[in-house]
């Protein structure tokens, strides 16, 4: 009973010691730091002392640089980081909402029909080999970029591209459009008689790419062969300014892709510009149902800058020079995840015309990350104006920079859509770089 007794007893104590290490020495975090880092001063002081950080000692770093000696209880060497020390990087803070006019990297795929043919309708997808969502980006080896290249991709290859003579009653344009027919019958017999009747399709499919085969149908009407897509090669909207780097007027914006409306896909930008925009009114958000900005594109005005990239962090691109968007009294500092804490905090947006506000708002969860992540923080709005306003973050919002401390911390990317007082941010870090 006694041996029973010490046995059950050792075991316990071996757990107890190992769910105390586990709390002391984080191994998963400790391996995933990197073996060199730079930081600002003030980052390298905060990464110093903070959690889980806080639990070691450092021997070794000074102002200048040099090592983060990590030691438990000041003994047991568990790694060491190289850092450096670099100056803080300052940006232009936005928070003005801006219009964003983006063109797709191929042709996103909205839906299908069928297409009127002499033997009557014919579906091209009737096994649904292309799905609403699906980016085309070629066929038969050529670069698809607009609905209108898809067309005339598809007609070189049957031959039937040569443009019709319709709606006339003049008797030698209808003996051209009959050659005409006449020709293109010829053009796609022979296509046949090869046994080539089918194009070949590239795509991307939820980040994958896929490749299908297809056999389009001649439309009675147009005499030109379709697949009976219904497709777009562009994508605009609205979201919010987060900041203009100060060195070389590269920006970031929104903390999230921009989006196909219809199919939520992350549009894969190949060029756009961008635009100031005015906020002409607020639809009122509310638990389960998402308010939005309602804002007018200044199309009208001049271009503000060029759209170069467009990922899960934002939206991003170089502003030019002499834009409204760039503006010396906004000058702020950016502060690094390491300074982000719970507690007070502002966020900058226009929810009216086209001025800037502040809002109150408290931090409420740090998210510890070494590598990106776009939902880093979770926040409250605390702002009773703001709430009244807008009953929380709306659409619109995302990019709106948030500010603690006097520097550029983060952007709003997502509102919790059963309370729309609360929203997710990303770190400032995740974006800065892009």
């Amino acid at each position: 009973m006694k041996k029973a007794k010490f046995f059950y007893g050792a075991l316990l104590c071996l757990a107890a010691l190992f769910a105390l290490m586990a709390w002391l020495v984080p191994f998963r975090v400790i391996a995933e730091l990197p073996d060199t880092m730079s930081l600002t001063e003030q980052e390298a002081e905060a990464f110093a002392g903070d959690q889980p950080f806080g639990r070691f000692v450092n021997t070794e770093y000074n102002k200048s640089g040099g090592a983060f000696e990590l030691k438990l209880f000041n003994l047991v060497p568990i790694k060491t980081i190289e850092a450096s020390i670099a100056p803080p990087t300052r940006v232009y803070l936005g928070g003005q909402v801006v219009g964003f006019a983006v063109e797709n990297d191929g042709i996103i795929v909205l839906g299908s029909s069928v297409v009127q043919t002499k033997d009557g309708p014919v579906n091209a997808l009737a096994h649904n080999e292309l799905v609403a969502g699906d980016i085309i980006k070629s066929v038969n080896g050529e670069r698809v970029t607009t609905a209108n290249s898809l067309s005339d991709i598809i007609n070189r290859f049957y031959g039937t591209d040569a443009q019709a003579d319709n709606g006339t009653n003049n008797i030698d344009a209808k003996n051209r459009l009959r050659e005409s027919d006449k020709n293109v019958d010829n053009a796609v017999a022979k296509r046949e008689s090869k046994g080539e009747t089918q194009i070949a399709i590239k795509a991307v499919r939820k980040n994958k790419e896929i490749e299908v085969k297809l056999k389009p149908a001649m439309d009675v009407i147009t005499k030109k062969y379709k697949l009976g897509l219904w497709v777009r090669d562009d994508a605009t909207g609205i979201g919010t300014l987060t900041y203009v780097r100060e060195d070389n007027l590269r920006y970031g914006a929104l903390g999230h892709p921009i989006s196909d409306s219809a199919t939520g896909v992350a549009v894969d930008a190949r060029a756009g510009m961008l635009y100031p925009c005015e906020i002409m009114g607020v639809s009122k958000g509310g638990r389960g149902v998402p308010g939005e900005l309602r804002g007018l594109v200044l199309k009208g005005r001049s271009q503000q800058g060029n759209i170069s990239k467009n990922n899960k962090y934002g939206v991003f691109g170089d502003v030019k020079s002499d834009s409204s968007l760039v503006t010396a009294e906004r000058l702020i500092e950016v502060g690094g995840r390491s300074l982000v804490k719970p507690g007070k905090a502002k966020i900058h947006s226009c929810i009216d015309g086209e001025k800037i506000e502040e809002f109150d708002i408290e931090i409420i969860k740090t998210n510890y990350q070494t590598h990106s992540n776009e939902k880093s923080l979770v926040f409250k709005i605390t702002d009773k104006g703001l709430l009244k306003r807008t009953g929380g973050v709306v659409q619109g919002m995302s990019g709106s920079p948030i500010v603690q401390d006097n520097k550029l911390v983060g952007a709003v990317t997502h509102v919790f859509v059963n309370d729309p007082t609360k929203g997710f941010g990303i770190y400032i870090d995740w974006m800065i770089n892009e």
